[in-house]
């Protein structure tokens, strides 16, 4: 990011044209020293350049999500059954233990 460089709460660099003369073509970058802020030329006038992201989001996303809080809750319900239930415990111990078996055969089979 860059700042603004200050020597004793002057800056050491600033513009002082005020004009903002706009160049023939697009994407020239400016100093606005009155905004205080960079802008970007589109031909025909200046754009403050922010740091505001706009997202798109497929369709798919929204689907992942509400599988993955699906399976989150069920996961959680599992747990809290197993603390009053010992053979559901010992089934989730084994399972984590096949898991990370799977895992180790994986890696060691590349």
């Amino acid at each position: 990011m860059i700042k603004t460089i200050v020597n004793t709460g002057y800056p050491i660099l600033y513009q002082i044209d005020n004009t903002h003369s706009l160049p023939s073509y697009t994407g020239a970058v400016q100093w606005n020293g009155v905004t205080k802020k960079f802008e970007v030329s589109n031909g025909s006038g200046w754009s403050p350049i922010d740091n505001y992201i706009t997202f798109n989001i497929d369709n798919n996303l929204s689907q992942i999500i509400i599988w993955a809080e699906q399976k989150m809750r069920e996961e959680k319900e599992l747990e809290e059954k197993a603390k009053n239930n010992m053979t559901l415990s010992d089934l989730l111990k084994q399972r984590k233990k096949i898991e990370e078996q799977i895992l180790t055969v994986d890696l060691l089979s590349k």
